[in-house]
């Protein structure tokens, strides 16, 4: 009769990290909190790629697995695909319970970009209806339609470190307020919300993953022997 190693026995610790996993680890929650302070086009894209990659690839493992560790893959990919389904489903609806803003995820990504940029947003907002950094002293469209020596269209032709309008957007793009010249870097401007919370689901997506790997291992590990079938 071939032996079962399954069942909580002291040889089969539940809890089981080798160092390559915990290096792994940190790195994508590195990666997750890069991603996520610099939300962009290029970083939703960057994660949704990622995602799709880990998630397929546990589709191997699954199959290329055994024991344990199967049971791990095979519910690292059933959490992550359901989810990443859910949100295909959820941004073809208009309406309904199953939409993407519905999500407790979804929620819980644009509360926390609230809160962690709240300060930034206010006060990115009062320096654009202000003129930026220009004051009565410095003219009103940025560093400099009056004073400082500089006069508008000095050098760029366009109202020199500002723009003609107050808190223009200048002639290289700008932020508001910022002016052209491009002398100055711009403000940590808080990233977009939608692009925030699109770089969360992806973030959402391996963690709920990972949390059903470990809850289909507890599962595998934890049932009891007797209920195996056992083979002569």
């Amino acid at each position: 009769m071939a032996h079962d190693s399954r069942g909580t026995s002291p040889a089969t610790p539940l809890w089981r990290f080798t160092l390559r996993q915990f290096f792994i680890g940190i790195a994508l929650i590195a990666l997750s909190c890069v991603a996520l302070r610099g939300a962009s086009s290029w970083w939703v894209s960057a994660m949704l790629g990622l995602t799709l990659f880990v998630l397929t690839t546990s589709l191997l493992l699954v199959a290329y697995r055994r024991g344990s560790e199967r049971a791990y893959w095979a519910g690292f990919a059933i959490f992550g695909w359901v989810y990443v389904l859910m949100l295909i489903l959820g941004w073809t609806m208009d309406a309904g319970p199953l939409r993407t803003t519905s999500l407790f995820t979804d929620k819980l990504s644009r509360v926390s970009y609230d809160w962690l940029y709240a300060k930034a947003t206010t006060s990115a907002m009062a320096g654009s209806s202000s003129g930026g950094y220009g004051s009565s002293s410095f003219g009103s469209g940025g560093y400099g339609e009056m004073g400082v020596g500089m006069q508008a269209g000095d050098m760029s032709g366009e109202g020199g470190y500002g723009s003609s309008m107050p808190g223009g957007a200048g002639p290289f793009g700008a932020p508001p307020g910022y002016g052209g010249m491009g002398s100055m870097p711009p403000p940590a401007f808080p990233p977009s919300k939608d692009h925030f919370a699109n770089v969360a689901h992806g973030v959402w997506a391996l963690l709920l993953a990972a949390c059903g790997g470990w809850l289909a291992r507890l599962i595998y590990v934890t049932q009891p022997r007797d209920s195996a079938v056992a083979s002569t």
